[in-house]
């Protein structure tokens, strides 16, 4: 059975602030839509970030350990 959004919240041991200043480092630019999500058995933070070139990238952080998971340049 998948977890409710307050479940997987208090799974995560990285808080969405800690995740939200990661992301725009890996991928500098505004961020437009993040989700906390299970991908692949992983508990992680995903971003979408708006560059300066108008490009959506797409950086995924562990929600458990607050490491870059994938950047992914749309």
């Amino acid at each position: 059975p998948a977890c409710t959004t307050a479940q997987m919240a208090a799974l995560a041991k990285v808080s969405f602030t800690a995740a939200l200043k990661t992301a725009p480092a890996a991928a500098p630019g505004v961020v437009v839509k993040a989700e906390l999500e299970v991908e692949g058995g992983n508990l992680q933070f995903s971003f979408e970030i708006v560059g300066a070139d108008q490009k959506t990238t797409e950086v995924e952080i562990d929600a458990g350990n607050g490491k870059v998971l994938d950047v992914d340049k749309g």
